[in-house]
């Protein structure tokens, strides 16, 4: 899915009914953000030493959120804020292995 203006403000409507309105940088105490045009995802790996090899699948989707006064970045999970909808998951199991759950 591509990202957007309406879906910028689908995930900022998400965020503050789970986090409130007035969420405050943990750094400067501010409490101006600008939210990234894109997605992150946290890559987890179950093995070391680590050999990186892009798995989506095996990462955390995240929204980008920017303290404007400080830069301090926070990388709020997609699916905790009930955004599933949004992404386009691969369901299958890892390969030469067993699906997680």
């Amino acid at each position: 899915m591509r990202f957007t203006e309406e879906l910028a403000n689908r995930i900022w409507q998400a965020f503050e009914s789970h986090a409130g309105s007035n969420v405050h940088c943990s750094l400067c105490g501010k409490d101006q953000f600008t939210i990234s045009d894109g997605f992150a995802v946290v890559d987890l790996f179950d093995d070391t030493p680590i050999k990186y090899e892009r798995k989506a699948r095996h990462g955390i989707p995240c929204a980008s959120f920017t303290c404007t006064t400080c830069g301090n970045t926070y990388l709020i999970n997609l699916l905790a804020l009930g955004l599933k909808d949004i992404l386009e998951l691969d369901e299958s199991p890892p390969r030469g292995g067993q699906a997680n759950g």
